[in-house]
């Protein structure tokens, strides 16, 4: 086929606005920012997961072979009861799960995706389509956590990271907002207790305060990604904070271990126990009559960002009195916002 011809996929409307979602959730836009770029954005899934599906699938054929062998069934009998299996049963009817109304996804190849396309239309045989065969693909890859799907979608960053936490390198890359030649020494790459995003924890110099520090740095967000000439270790005390920081929530930084005292009245209290996501745990409570003071070791900008859901009255931050006069300041900003 000619690489200039588009290629037609139809998937049930679920799985349409699943990778519409996801394109968004993992911002890739094209350069105004706003608009998704869904082409480059289903080149990046097959290519990201193209050799795993082939895995997946193959792991479940080979069972199936053992299966079929440990009943005494020959080769000649067992693959093609192997294909008939995979195809009713793993592979279900494209026509049975598109639904009526199927959403079209128009795929232009690119230089990236030869490799795939050419792959996949060595293994095809006559009674099925390259068009199918991505929605399986794709179907198969929008049942699986976000968490996964962004490891997917940012392969080759991931598996880089990886090798970099492995050997303590130092990476350089820069960032979708603009930010350039960040260098740092990763810890891990991990994903938060909701199993949301992925976020590589390393350490990094603070130029302004001329100091080491753990950061955060969410997995989509990083661009550029290239190894440095250094191996070093991380301090223990970074990586005490970024292994706390795995654990509480990987999206926020850690970098001082002074407590943060929130008082909460009793509808302060309810609404901790109900907003379960971004929510802080908490050190120890000191109840003081109607009111409940909570002491959290985390994050200062976890304890901001959360709390500030509240509304003002329901919780209030006693100290340390840096974090309470974020806090002041977020309610004056917004209050003269509104005047």
């Amino acid at each position: 086929m000619s690489y200039l011809e588009k290629i037609n996929i139809y998937v049930p409307h679920e799985i349409g606005a699943k990778l519409r979602s996801d394109a968004v959730l993992f911002e890739i836009f094209k350069k105004d920012r706003r608009t998704i770029n869904l082409n480059r954005f289903l080149t990046m899934v097959l290519c990201g997961y193209y050799d795993a599906y082939c895995e997946e699938n193959n792991r479940v054929r080979d069972v199936l072979l053992e299966i079929l062998h440990e009943r005494g069934i020959k080769d000649r009998d067992a693959e093609p009861l192997t294909e008939a299996v995979m195809n009713r049963v793993v592979l279900p009817e494209i026509a049975k799960r598109k639904g009526k109304k199927p959403d079209h996804l128009s795929l232009k190849p690119t230089a990236d995706s030869e490799r795939i396309i050419n792959a996949v239309q060595a293994q095809l045989n006559e009674q099925d389509y390259l068009s199918q065969y991505f929605c399986r693909m794709l179907v198969s890859y929008c049942q699986k956590p976000i968490s996964e799907r962004e490891r997917i979608v940012f392969k080759d960053t991931y598996d880089l990271l990886l090798a970099a936490c492995r050997e303590h390198r130092q990476v350089t890359f820069s960032l979708k907002d603009g930010q350039e030649g960040i260098r740092a020494i990763p810890y891990t790459v991990t994903n938060g207790p909701e199993e949301m995003f992925n976020y590589l924890l390393c350490e990094s110099l603070n130029e302004r305060e001329n100091r080491y520090e753990a950061y955060s740095y969410r997995l989509n967000r990083i661009e550029h990604l290239s190894f440095g000439k250094t191996t070093k270790k991380i301090s223990e005390e970074i990586k005490s904070r970024c292994a706390r920081m795995q654990k509480i929530a990987p999206q926020y930084a850690i970098n001082d271990d002074e407590m943060i005292c929130v008082r909460l009245n009793d509808q302060g209290e309810k609404l901790y126990n109900r907003i379960y996501y971004g929510r802080p745990p908490y050190d120890h409570i000191e109840d003081e009559g109607e009111w409940h003071d909570y002491y959290f070791t985390c994050s200062e900008m976890q304890v901001i960002r959360y709390f500030i859901r509240f509304g003002g009255a329901s919780a209030v931050v006693l100290s340390p009195e840096r974090v309470r006069e974020r806090m002041i300041r977020f309610y004056q900003t917004a209050l003269s916002a509104y005047e």
